[in-house]
């Protein structure tokens, strides 16, 4: 895997060009790695910010957030959007929650995590 040095531009389509990465039981898997995360209050939002590792992510998937060894969340990608930061732009998963979600997520300190990405089988409803 390519390091990139702390002040190369992230290319802007080039993440989302990637193929899919087949995940078990059907489903398909992107990889993202979470730098840190904000919260738009007044859009009732929770981001994940940072780049995509490996396959590709658009609005509709799921995140999958290990808590502990017992414990997962599913979350929904609402929107992707990309917020600029001096030294570079990150990637921006933007996950709608109420003002509890947020307090929780927030609690749980994702930054440095990487993060599955998923899209279930949709033939598996």
């Amino acid at each position: 895997m390519n390091q990139k040095s702390p002040n190369e531009q992230p290319a802007d389509i080039k993440y989302f060009d990637a193929l899919f990465v087949t995940h078990e039981q059907g489903q398909t898997m992107a990889l993202f790695h979470v730098t840190h995360t904000f919260t738009l209050e007044n859009r009732n939002l929770f981001f994940l910010a940072g780049e995509v590792v490996d396959g590709m992510i658009r609005a509709g998937m799921d995140v999958h957030l290990r808590v502990n060894s017992g414990l997962a969340l599913k979350l929904r990608i609402h929107s992707i959007e990309f917020a600029r930061r001096e030294g570079g732009e990150d990637v921006c998963l933007g996950i709608e929650s109420d003002p509890e979600l947020r307090e929780v997520l927030r609690g749980f300190n994702i930054a440095g995590e990487t993060v599955e990405v998923v899209l279930e089988d949709e033939k598996k409803s």
